[in-house]
């Protein structure tokens, strides 16, 4: 307030001071004469033309900056109007994906029932396939029991069938023993004792003669104890003589000495009335004669068999090994040898008494080099068939049931 009145008393002594000099006839004021000056004049439309300058330009500056806040407020709207169209995207892409989610669970309910019935499908499948094999199983078993039965049922029969033949050889035996030049080959004990067996029980008889060794040191030691023992190993393990199917009695030193020809002949007279199969071997210092007579089948076999040892083993070196470790090749050779001839020939004789015999050489991976095997397969598949197919045919001129006809058919194809 008394800032207020100060100025106010300070005003109206000026303006006091002014009306009552106006009223003196005084000399001319200083700033009328700097007024009419020249230079005063000059610098005062200098003054206004800067001035009016100035304002142009301020004009002009509150123009752009008028546009700027349209532009600025025109850049807002644009802005605003992209928020709210990304909002409304949004909005719609999410509404999307929610039906999206909704089709998914619902494909899934869909994908979760089809997998249900799916399930339960293959359970009954299981089921049925499980009932099916029990059922096959089941068939299958029975036709091995008939399968046995019958092969009892043969060996019974071929038995009963050389009981009366083996009688009269026994008494042949025990009244011509000392003119058959047996003495220090084979025991009149062992050939009575055989022969009284196969009147107990039908079986193959198999025999091994000691190779006999000419001028080949490499083969004269243990090599004969080797055949014997390996191949009695070999025969115990696929064809025991308890075996009711098809047993195999074996006699790896029924013969004192080496044995040929004359003496198979004598043996093959004697005996028979018992199914024998006879292996004998000569070895020189380049070839193993593996020498095979064999009775009791429909007709007799009588076969020999070279191998050139010699040139295997000179094979086995080029390829590596040293002379005594192919030199052992070979005598395995010759054991495995002896091996696979025993089991072609033992099933070659039950397939000829019983055609649903099922070979055991097709068993034998673990002790025969399969490469061996393969000709004396394809051998015993081709009797094999050819029995199975004799035994058909007579099946259906003894007018077999179907089911039963059906159960061997199904055996042929294994």
């Amino acid at each position: 307030m008394t800032a207020s009145r100060i100025i106010s008393v300070v005003a109206s002594r000026k303006l006091t001071d002014k009306s009552s000099k106006g009223k003196q006839s005084n000399p001319p004021d200083k700033s009328d004469l700097v007024r009419r000056d020249e230079r005063s004049r000059k610098a005062e439309a200098e003054y206004l033309r800067g001035k009016t300058q100035r304002e142009e330009e301020l004009l002009n500056i509150q123009a752009d900056l008028a546009n700027m806040r349209e532009v600025e407020v025109r850049a807002n709207i644009e802005i605003a109007k992209a928020q709210a169209e990304r909002e409304d995207r949004a909005l719609e892409i999410s509404e999307r994906t929610l039906q999206l989610k909704k089709q998914e669970l619902d494909l899934a309910k869909s994908r979760l029932k089809q997998e249900v019935k799916i399930a339960e499908c293959q359970r009954e499948q299981v089921e049925k396939a499980l009932r099916l094999r029990e059922r096959e199983l089941q068939l299958m078993e029975e036709e091995l029991t008939e399968r046995r039965n019958l092969s009892y049922l043969y060996l019974d029969i071929l038995r009963e069938q050389e009981a009366l033949k083996i009688a009269l050889k026994i008494t042949e035996i025990q009244s011509h023993w000392d003119w058959k030049n047996w003495a220090g080959i084979i025991s009149r004990e062992e050939m009575q004792k055989i022969l009284i067996e196969g009147q107990k029980k039908h079986r193959l008889l198999m025999m091994i003669s000691p190779p006999d060794i000419e001028d080949c040191p490499e083969f004269n030691t243990h090599l004969q104890k080797e055949v014997r023992s390996e191949v009695k190993e070999f025969l115990e393990k696929y064809y025991p003589l308890n075996d009711d199917v098809c047993p195999v009695e074996y006699y790896g030193k029924f013969f004192k000495t080496s044995i040929f020809d004359a003496e198979v002949k004598q043996l093959s007279s004697d005996l028979s009335p018992v199914p024998t199969a006879v292996i004998y071997s000569d070895i020189t210092d380049q070839k193993v004669y593996f020498h095979v007579t064999f009775w009791g089948l429909e007709e007799s076999l009588s076969v020999t068999l070279p191998w050139n040892w010699k040139e295997e083993q000179q094979k086995l070196m080029s390829e590596g090994l040293s002379e005594e470790d192919s030199l052992q090749t070979v005598r395995q050779s010759i054991v495995k040898i002896h091996q696979l001839v025993a089991a072609f020939l033992a099933d070659l004789y039950y397939l000829n008494i019983n055609p649903l015999h099922q070979p055991r050489l097709f068993e034998m991976e673990a002790d025969i080099p399969i490469e061996w095997m393969q000709t004396n397969l394809g051998i015993l598949r081709e009797i094999q068939q050819q029995k199975l197919a004799e035994y058909q045919a007579e099946l259906e001129k003894q007018k077999i049931p179907v089911i039963q006809r059906f159960v061997y058919e199904k055996f042929n194809q294994l």
